[in-house]
């Protein structure tokens, strides 16, 4: 859908108006997009409930019945569930990479054609007399990792190695709350199908906050991660943010004092990596709440131009020219829309 549904238009009835089909499509429009509106404002893009992604063998995958809204607020219902190959899904003869998306995405259909009674020169015999809401499922290639979408600037990275076969990073929010812990996450990703093995030995300086043990310092020390092509692995650690006066800080990586290594060689690093954060008195709520809802219309609505929904990212190994499924994840592909239900379950946790 390229229109934006605003700015809304209704109907004005008034007696004696003559009302065509123009204007019962009017009245639909209205509605529809009214609703697709509250979707896009309120939930987002995302699942409601199900479509969960298995594997049935290495070419064939099922994918549950399950409920979500796209990113322009229409609704996509998958009454059952689906269990179709690898090769027949949409999209599939275009890849170009061993790591591809499953994708969902609404559309339409007309059925139920009927006689036209009272029709014009240049009509047809015969018109649909119903529009049927339908799905449809394809492939496409995995685009590099960004942020995006709620957390597109809430969230700092910097990158410490870039590869070839691994990339690593440190993530944190942007604005921390002084008198409060804080998660510091360490990201592995892994860039290529080579074997390979990562360590890493490191050293951050944190002028304004302190570890568990009460040290400006952390010391990082990860041994031998192996990784499949694709794969993600997160490394939390737990700082507190000291009461400090100033506004602003940086943590840094101590590069004299670091080293990673694949398969024992040592790996290019970035020059003095570096996150720069800003405190602030208010509490991590405030914050998400004053982050959000923020932004302008535009900057909402920019979030959802891709409409259809991820539901899993998928590794293909190319086996003889034969593409076959290695593996399928979820975590932290697809985004599940938080509903009333589910909340309540989460507050009881």
């Amino acid at each position: 859908m390229s229109e934006r549904p605003y700015p809304f238009e209704k109907n004005r009835y008034y007696y004696g108006k003559m009302l065509t089909s123009a204007d019962f499509q009017a009245e639909q429009r209205y509605n529809e997009y009214k609703r697709m509106f509250l979707n896009q404002m309120v939930l987002g893009r995302g699942v409601l409930c199900g479509l969960g992604v298995r594997m049935l063998d290495e070419r064939t995958l099922l994918i549950e019945s399950g409920a979500a809204v796209d990113g322009a607020g229409r609704e996509i219902t998958v009454p059952g569930d689906t269990v179709k190959k690898l090769s027949a899904f949409e999209g599939y003869d275009s890849l170009a990479k061993q790591k591809a998306a499953l994708y969902v995405r609404y559309r339409e259909e007309t059925a139920q054609p009927v006689c036209v009674v009272n029709r014009k020169a240049e009509q047809d015999e015969y018109e649909d007399n119903r529009i049927r809401e339908k799905y449809e499922f394809f492939l496409a290639d995995c685009q590099e990792r960004q942020q995006s979408g709620p957390d597109e600037d809430f969230f700092v990275e910097a990158l410490l190695s870039g590869g070839p076969d691994y990339a690593v990073s440190l993530r944190m929010p942007a604005v921390v709350s002084r008198g409060r812990r804080v998660r510091l996450s360490l990201l592995v990703e892994k860039l290529s199908d080579e074997e390979s093995s990562l360590s890493l030995s490191g050293v951050l300086k944190l002028p304004a906050f302190l570890t568990a043990e009460g040290a400006q310092e952390l010391h990082i020390c990860e041994e031998d991660i192996v990784l499949e092509y694709g794969a993600f692995r997160t490394y939390d650690h737990w700082l507190y943010a000291s009461e400090v006066e100033f506004d602003s800080t940086t943590i840094l990586w101590d590069v004299d004092a670091s080293v990673i290594t694949v398969d024992g060689s040592e790996a290019e690093c970035e020059p003095d990596p570096e996150l720069p954060l800003r405190l602030t008195d208010r509490t991590p709520e405030e914050l998400i709440k004053w982050r959000v809802g923020q932004k302008s219309l535009e900057e909402k609505n920019h979030g959802n131009e891709e409409e259809a929904v991820r539901l899993a990212e998928i590794s293909i190994a190319d086996e003889a020219h034969d593409h076959v499924l290695r593996e399928v994840r979820e975590f932290g592909v697809k985004r599940y829309i938080p509903v009333p239900e589910s909340e309540e379950i989460c507050r009881e946790y």
